[in-house]
Formats: structure tokens, sequence, C-alpha cells
């Protein structure tokens, strides 16, 4: 059950705890609801090397020196995706699906669990060659693929331990993978704001491993503080050649005022580097209209159609969104291949009227406002329409029945 957002949370005040300390400039303060001392009230045990990363913990300079500190100048140059669809589906196997299902995939998304697994800490390959790993899916060979990352952290979490190990980031290059997500270590509202930047530390870090062997990478966006945001803002600025970041809105966003309260600081953030930015959201199903009013480029990547399918169920179109509706009698694959034909044409419509409007109203600026013409969005750059406010003015005059003059009925 995900806590609602409340007026007290957006309002809380700063531990005491943090008043006068030493970190406090890099980690911006610990706010909670209830108080407290500060980021030792998450602490189990000073000596659990398992615990939450904060200043009291005794090897939390191991810990920081084990990612180069909370900086990202340590980085290497990491390399984005050229291009990525308005909709991409995630798929977990191919049990169900036939190769005319698969016809209409552009784009498919597989999570990292699927490639290689960790027996005993240790990584292994599940698939020798990349023709393998697409048969084993049921993917065609034009079908681009991506690699996310986006899991439950018992399936990441052991990549980090084993990131640096000779073979595992050339082994995910090797299969073809046209783009690839970095991971989205977990970070919660009551963890000390260290904790914060470890992981999105460690996560890129990843990205870095990835891009350095030549995966195109999409760097994960944690943030839900201001110095958060205010971190991006400043690396993003630094760094012009990077365009995508992701999102996942299934677990601490899936309330939706958190999660419109998320897109809008994305929003913020794009307006703050003062450039486009491309932005990869997973689970955002239900803001897909309010992303596509404040982003020209976004990427919808969703594994719902799959997993309704193999519970025989299906996405319909309804009012103006998506309900699941049940289908015993039909394929999971047919059920698959037609709720991904509804998400992904509805969210390339979303796209391509935004692209539109974008469109039109520069058009309007290099045209002038107080022009005799004007450019529609649904017509092209360079054909003139007369407006609505140009056209001449009818006027129509009631006669009046003059006096002894008899009704005339219908």
């Amino acid at each position: 059950m995900v806590k609602k957002t409340t007026a007290l949370d957006l309002a809380a005040p700063m531990s005491l705890g943090c008043i006068g300390c030493s970190v406090l400039e890099d980690c911006g303060g610990h706010y909670s609801p209830k108080g407290g001392w500060g980021c030792s009230d998450r602490l189990h045990s000073p000596d659990d090397p398992n615990d939450v990363l904060s200043i009291h913990e005794r090897n939390y300079p191991q810990r920081v020196a084990e990612i180069g500190g909370f900086g990202f100048g340590d980085l290497d140059r990491i390399g984005n995706p050229t291009h990525l669809p308005p909709y991409v589906s995630g798929i977990d196997h191919g049990s169900y699906l036939t190769h005319h299902d698969a016809k209409h995939l552009k784009w498919a998304a597989v999570h990292l669990r699927k490639v290689i697994s960790f027996p005993k800490g240790r990584w292994r390959p599940r698939f020798r060659s990349p023709a393998e790993l697409r048969r084993h899916f049921g993917i065609r060979g034009n079908t681009k693929l991506m690699l996310t990352c986006i899991d439950k952290d018992r399936s990441i979490e052991p990549l980090w331990a084993q990131i640096y190990e000779p073979g595992l980031s050339r082994y995910l290059a090797s299969l073809g993978f046209d783009a690839a997500v970095a991971p989205n270590f977990s970070v919660f509202d009551n963890d000390p704001p260290a904790q914060h930047q470890y992981n999105r530390k460690r996560s890129a870090i990843v990205a870095e491993e990835f891009s350095r062997f030549g995966l195109p990478t999409v760097l994960y966006c944690h943030g839900n503080r201001p110095t958060d945001w205010e971190f991006w803002r400043d690396f993003l600025r630094s760094h012009p050649e990077l365009s995508f970041i992701a999102k996942e809105f299934q677990t601490g966003l899936a309330s939706p005022a958190r999660g419109r309260a998320c897109i809008r600081a994305l929003a913020s953030l794009q307006d703050a580097v003062e450039r486009p930015l491309h932005i990869v959201v997973f689970g955002a199903t239900r803001h897909r209209r309010y992303i596509a009013d404040r982003f020209r480029n976004w990427t919808l990547v969703s594994f719902s159609p799959f997993v309704l399918s193999t519970k025989r169920r299906e996405l319909v179109a309804h009012k103006n969104g998506f309900r699941e509706q049940w289908a015993k009698d039909e394929r999971p694959g047919l059920l698959f291949s037609r709720s991904h034909q509804l998400l992904h044409a509805d969210c390339t419509s979303l796209h391509a009227t935004r692209s539109a409007q974008i469109a039109f109203a520069s058009a309007r600026r290099r045209t002038g406002a107080s022009g005799d013409a004007d450019v529609s969005p649904t017509s092209s750059p360079n054909t003139t329409t007369t407006t609505y406010q140009d056209r001449p003015k009818r006027r129509y005059r009631r006669s009046k029945k003059q006096p002894g003059e008899p009704r005339v009925g219908k």
C-alpha cells in the first residue's frame, strides 16, 4: 500500500541533529515529519555493514571511497542512445508469442535478470549468442532491444557486486542491445541523504561501465529532494551531450499526486538546463498525457501488456484511457499483440500531437501573431489559411410582427 502524501510531509522540518553537522552542505539535511535527531535514527547498529549509509556509521569512509565520492566528476563520458520510440513493450519470455504476434514489435525491453543470473554471487550468462536470445523471447531479427535494470533490489544488487568483473559488460554488449537503462537502486524518504547519494553514484558507475563497452545507456535520475534536483541541474548543464534520463513510477511514485509532482520537477529540470530532455518512464501509463503536455521527447516502457496477456487479459480503449478486459478464449500472444498495438498507437498519437503543437507555436513566432495569415497545427507549415477572426461577420436581424399582421404558421 502506497502511503498518501500529506501537507505535513511536504512541510517537514529539518532534524535537530543536522544543525552544525560537518556534511550538511553536501547532503542538504535530513527532513522528517516526525522530527527526530537526524540520520542516526535509521541506523540499526554502527557496526552493521548492511545498514543505510550515514556519517555515524563506522565504515562510512570506506563506503564513500568505494564509489570514489558522491560527485560525478570522476566518471568517463556516458554514451546515450541515438533514438528511442514513444512506446516500448516489455517481454519476460517468448512462450506465448508466435512469429505473427511479434511482427508489430519494433522495440522490445527485457529485464537484466532474464539475461544473466547470479548463482552463489557469481554472474553467469543465460545465452550464448544474440540469435539464441531472440529465439528465447520470440523476437524477430529486425526488432531493436532495450536492456532494463529497473527491477527489484534482489535482482539488481548482485550486479553492483560484479560490475567490475571482467566479461560482464562485454557480454551484455555482445548480445546486440540497442539501449540500456541504468539500475534504480532503492531510496526511501526516511533514509539519510548520504544513502541517496550513494545509490545515485552506484547507478552512474554501472552506466559508465556499460557505456565503456559500447552499450548506449540511459542514466537513472534519483531525485525526490530539492538538493537532488539541484545536483542533476548542475550535472546536466556541465554535460550537454547527455539528453536521456530515466524514471520509474511503479513503487514510491505510484501515487498519482507524487507521480505528477515528480513529472513537474522533471519539467522544471528541463527548463533549468535550457535544452530538451528525453525522459524514459517506466510504469507511467496513467501519466502519459500529463507527460506529453510537458515534454516533446519521451518514451513509455511498460510490461503491462505482457503480464496481462499471461492472465488472459488485455487492454481496451475506455473513455480517455484504458481498462482491463477478460478474454479467456483468446491466445495470450494475440492478447499481447492487441494491447501492444493499442498502447503504441496512443503514445505515437500523443507524440505527434505534441510535435505539431510545438511546430505550430514556432511558426506563429516566425510569422508573428498579428499577421493576416495563420498556420494550422494540422496542416503543413507552408499552407496559408484564413483564421476565424478574419472571416466577415454576418449580421442577422429578427423581423418584428407589425400590428394587425396575422401570425403565419409553419
